[in-house]
């Protein structure tokens, strides 16, 4: 009898961890998060120098300026999965656009998807 109740609850618990994750990854498939629930805009920096600020997120987009080291940038959201890219402001120059998140300091883990 005890073996029974001991594997009973083993089971149960295999059960409750195989179960978590499915529920994990449907609410993550609902789609992106909205602006309400992103964090705020983060702060980082260049990590490289002539780093092309794109106006899509794509090297297929046009140029809209050049980010380098020193450059404060606000990081709004990031876009893709296999290919991502992060929504940034140079704050030093104004200029707006996609960066590849290789080049930002602290990457884009600590955003939202636009």
């Amino acid at each position: 009898m005890r073996e029974l109740v001991t594997r009973t609850a083993a089971g149960a618990a295999l059960a409750a961890a195989l179960i978590m994750p499915v529920a994990t990854t449907a609410t993550a498939a609902a789609g992106p998060i909205t602006a309400a629930q992103r964090p705020s805009d983060v702060a980082d920096s260049f990590n490289d120098d002539g780093v092309r600020i794109h106006s899509g997120p794509g090297t297929g987009y046009s140029v809209n300026g050049l980010g380098y080291r020193g450059h404060s940038v606000t990081k709004h959201c990031f876009v893709g999965y296999d290919d991502q890219w992060t929504y940034i402001t140079d704050n030093t120059t104004g200029v707006s656009g996609y960066v590849t998140p290789i080049y930002l300091d602290n990457g884009d883990l600590d955003i939202g998807m636009c």
